[in-house]
């Protein structure tokens, strides 16, 4: 994805992807697709999208778009991604989640990557931009102790008619 610049630098975004236990059925999925192949895509083209720790390091508005833009390529979208720091009530994930993103100069309070994760959490983290963008869970799984979940997406019953209607 071009918006992945705001990741910080060395994080290690593609070894948490390899701990998500993906459903077998969409290990062969596209992982993180860059947002041209998605806004190319064929509507409902991909069986599954995957989403790992994609959303976290963007701007909500952006993050609530490449997930609409996800959930119309794709009839599922998987995401993982952090959960926000109040919804991780058990000490263990609490621990986990401060040692990953604040070993990380670029989520800092005061950096770009930090404004971003700030507001990713303040919108809810995954499960509040998956809501805002008209999305429904269909299945959920905590990860990492709890400190980050994934998530089974589609698009809600409303977002469907929509697009019918778009394309009539």
């Amino acid at each position: 994805m071009p918006e992945a610049s705001l990741a910080p630098r060395f994080f290690p975004r593609a070894l948490l992807a390899r701990r998500v236990p993906w459903p077998a059925a969409a290990l062969d999925a596209p992982l993180n697709p860059a947002r041209e192949r998605l806004q190319t895509a064929q509507a409902g083209g991909a069986a599954h999208i995957r989403l790992a720790y994609a959303l976290f390091c963007l701007p909500p508005n952006e993050g609530m778009t490449v997930l609409r833009l996800a959930a119309r390529a794709g009839r599922e979208v998987l995401a993982a991604d952090f959960r926000p720091p109040e919804r991780n009530l058990e000490l263990p994930a609490c621990l986990l989640a401060r040692a990953l993103l604040r070993g990380w100069p670029g989520l800092w309070p005061g950096s770009r990557g930090g404004a971003a994760l700030a507001a990713f959490w303040a919108w809810g983290g995954l499960e509040g931009l998956a809501c805002r963008a008209g999305l429904r869970v269909s299945s959920r799984r905590p990860l990492l102790g709890g400190a980050a979940v994934l998530l089974g997406l589609r698009r809600g019953e409303r977002a469907r008619m929509a697009g019918a209607s778009e394309r009539a």
